[in-house]
């Protein structure tokens, strides 16, 4: 992602939507919506890590497969947002796995579609 320079692991991000939707033959989908940013190793006077490049970032899994999603609440944190290569499976390559505090969400998915990256400041409001 060229908003960071790499790819983030999205720890400590707010999923803030997810939202199943169908798509046609009977195919389904998952968007995720994150507030995230990146830590750096600067520490502000309050003693907490310094926080920059946050953003709005809108993903789009294409036909998702074996979906369980528990305990979705408001401000779910991020753990971590996995992305892998199923070695076992052909067609599915791509496994998603969200952990967070208050929801276990796990997928499989064909495709991954970053479909924005919105640029915020550290409030969450658009720059």
């Amino acid at each position: 992602m060229n908003h960071f320079g790499y790819w983030p692991s999205f720890h400590d991000s707010t999923l803030s939507v997810c939202d199943q939707f169908s798509l046609e033959n009977g195919r389904t989908g998952l968007d995720l919506i994150l507030h995230s940013f990146s830590m750096t190793n600067e520490v502000d006077a309050k003693g907490y890590y310094v926080l920059e490049k946050h953003c709005r970032v809108h993903f789009r899994f294409h036909d998702t497969r074996e979906l369980q999603l528990e305990g979705f609440v408001p401000n779910n944190i991020l753990f971590s947002l996995s992305i892998t290569k199923d070695e076992n499976q052909s067609d599915w390559s791509v496994l998603g796995e969200v952990v967070c505090d208050g929801i276990d969400l796990k997928f499989t998915c064909a495709q991954l579609e970053v479909v924005s990256l919105t640029p915020r400041d550290s409030q969450g409001q658009p720059l």
